[in-house]
């Protein structure tokens, strides 16, 4: 069975080149989210609350189980541990056109992430924006984010119980 690839890549505008055996192999990852986080100390605690609300895991105090689709446990795969070199747009590609839906970090206004987010849209998935309100306040955002998918946070533990409510949401939509 042919795998599905992008109309078109993103960065010439020609046919994506991705060949068949690695379409396939992003297949056999599923089901997994596509987090987007600025490449910083900073979010290391936001990173750790993401994957521990989707792969199941604690939150300081409170626990959170393994969310599934279907009856496949849920990855959180992030852009940084992917190994490449050169260019890592195909990549990212990769993973967002791949990816059931994704979330991504909008605190600090990393110019990475805004083009990820471009991404996941342009591919139609839906995504969850996470606002870290001690790097970037809601009213310094460059768009309209009047967004029930924005789960703003001081804290980890805000978030993870602001994402349980949004991933359980897309999950139980997306059938």
């Amino acid at each position: 069975m042919k795998v599905p690839l992008p109309p078109q890549c993103p960065m010439h505008g020609g046919q994506c080149g991705l060949e068949e055996a690695v379409a396939k192999q992003r297949v056999s990852l599923k089901p997994y989210v596509f987090v987007a986080l600025p490449s910083s100390e900073a979010f290391n605690d936001t990173e750790a609350a993401i994957k521990a609300t989707i792969e199941g895991g604690n939150v300081f105090s409170q626990k959170y189980k393994p969310k599934k689709i279907g009856r496949r446990k849920v990855k959180a795969l992030l852009a940084r541990e992917e190994r490449f070199i050169g260019q890592g747009i195909c990549k990212i590609c990769q993973l967002c056109w791949f990816c059931d839906f994704g979330i991504a970090e909008i605190g600090s206004l990393n110019p990475n992430v805004m083009i990820e987010i471009g991404l996941l849209m342009g591919f139609g998935k839906k995504v969850i924006y996470s606002l870290h309100l001690s790097h970037t306040d809601l009213k310094a955002i460059p768009f309209d984010l009047g967004n029930p998918m924005l789960a703003p946070y001081e804290s980890t533990i805000r978030l993870s119980s602001n994402l349980e409510d949004k991933i359980n949401f897309i999950i139980l939509t997306s059938k």
